[in-house]
């Protein structure tokens, strides 16, 4: 058999592991169960006490998230239940579909020395596998990334007019499910345009260009109009603060925009994502010159959240909002890595380019480049045997459930302390304290230092409060304090 149909077998053979690597990875985060973090905790309570068109509202907590993301994590918890597996569930299934719908059109968009690689970026993206297990829209964000980038690819025999209509019919879904979904259907209406309107284009395309348009843009202006302007807040403003371009710093801006693009691909690609958007760049150029249509569907979404920074609108920094660009890094940094493999390859160093120090240098730049991305499948494998800390609410709730007497109340300064507690009759809200009468109270406390865990004390009622008990967890203390007579 010739040598390069073995390559390609071994190739093709691949990616099958990495995509059993990738579900077994999210399988595993999920069946871990961590405990709830304070955002996700917050965003469930809202799920379980709101009724559906409640959730289209004004959230507690300054909490945020796209509208069919809450109907769908509310219908779970009608169906399955409040437990963290259910309210997870719709988030885990999301982050498994979109790594075999990534999986099965990378071959049709990368060549096919490319698609391993691009496959193991998305599959051990470290941040996708812990957003996997979060009851948040993050994944969700990625899976209908992918599922437009699927439909773009899949259609591409189609007529204009025929593809405009299709992404017509789906733009309602993708904008009211995914807060970002905006920007890909943006990028979408500006991948399509030049098939659609140009001059030999028949009225029909045109005419189809322009309803998939106004769906869009009725769609995200009630969108707008609606459950953002209900749920944005002062709270959540003063969290993305620094998150957004400072346009009275113009000088600064380029500077920002580089930086900030590659802190981006590095939470995408963690943890050397910001060396690989080099290859990134020429993975960029090198579909610019075969198909600049889906280029312009793979960074116009990108392009339009740092836009949307300019007027303060979304953030642009290395945060979940931005993972929806994941399956974009994925596809160019692979491809500009084959690139790269295939000119430093020995075989391709001959004649003039024999020249030892040529040889040298590129036997280094493709060690490098090789060790930079195997760093991710790296990094996601140490966090399965050294998991990132995480308050656990979890277990220390469940303990003063068991221990907890009669007459006796249990407060936290935690959201998700709030979640897990739910069920006890003897929770009392921090603020609600001072109206209670005991003796004895359980304190849930988490936070880095000891004073962080006991904040909740200076809500209590006047007196000398002791602990007679404490009991540690990771990043959590829970103390029985007695009042002095």
């Amino acid at each position: 058999m010739p040598e390069s149909v073995k390559r390609l077998l071994r190739l093709i053979s691949a990616v099958p592991c990495l995509l059993a690597l990738g579900i077994a990875l999210r399988t595993y985060h999920y069946a871990r169960n961590p405990s709830m973090w304070h955002d996700e905790a917050m965003l469930v309570l809202n799920v379980l006490d709101k009724d559906i068109p409640a959730l289209w509202g004004k959230l507690d907590f300054a909490e945020a998230a796209p509208p069919l993301f809450l109907c769908l994590e509310r219908l779970v918890v009608l169906t399955l239940g409040d437990s963290t597996f259910a309210l997870r569930l719709v988030p885990f299934l999301s982050s498994c579909m979109a790594l075999v719908g990534f999986a099965r059109i990378a071959p049709r968009i990368l060549s096919p020395r490319a698609v391993p690689w691009a496959v193991m970026l998305f599959a051990c993206s470290d941040h996708l596998l812990w957003h996997t297990c979060e009851a948040k829209p993050y994944s969700t964000d990625v899976l209908t990334a992918v599922l437009l980038l699927y439909l773009f690819v899949a259609t591409s025999a189609w007529s204009a007019a025929r593809r405009a209509l299709a992404f017509a019919a789906a733009a309602p879904v993708v904008v009211w499910l995914s807060y970002p979904g905006i920007f890909l259907i943006g990028g979408v209406l500006t991948a399509l345009l030049p098939s659609c309107v140009r001059r030999r284009q028949r009225w029909q395309s045109k005419l189809a260009y322009l309803v998939l348009a106004i769906i869009a843009g009725v769609s995200f202006a009630l969108l707008v109009l609606g459950p953002v302007r209900l749920q944005r807040c002062p709270e959540m403003d003063a969290c993305w603060a620094g998150c957004f371009a400072q346009l009275d710093r113009p000088a600064t801006l380029p500077f920002w925009v580089i930086y900030n693009t590659a802190q981006i691909c590095r939470y995408c690609c963690e943890p050397a994502g910001n060396v690989l958007t080099i290859p990134a760049v020429i993975g960029a150029f090198l579909m610019w010159r075969r198909r600049r249509s889906l280029l312009t569907l793979l960074l116009i979404p990108c392009g339009l959240a740092l836009t949307a920074s300019f007027f303060h609108a979304y953030p642009y920094t290395a945060a979940r909002v931005l993972v929806y660009t994941t399956p974009a890094w994925a596809l160019l940094i692979a491809e500009g890595a084959a690139w790269v493999g295939r000119v430093v390859a020995p075989s391709a160093l001959t004649g003039t380019w024999a020249w030892p120090p040529v040889r040298y240098t590129a036997n280094i730049v493709g060690a490098v480049l090789v060790v930079q991305l195997l760093l991710s499948p790296c990094y996601a494998m140490i966090h399965v045997f050294m998991p990132q800390a995480r308050t656990d609410c979890g277990a220390a709730a469940e303990f003063v459930l068991e221990e907890i007497r009669q007459n006796e109340l249990v407060t936290s300064n935690a959201p998700e302390s709030r979640y897990y507690l739910r069920g006890a009759e003897a929770f009392v809200a921090p603020e609600a304290l001072h109206a209670a009468v005991m003796q004895h109270i359980w304190l849930v406390g988490t936070g880095r230092t000891e004073k962080e865990r006991l904040a909740c004390m200076q809500s209590l009622p006047p007196g000398d409060w002791r602990v007679i008990r404490q009991r540690d967890f990771q990043l959590t203390t829970v103390y029985r304090l007695e009042r002095d007579p």
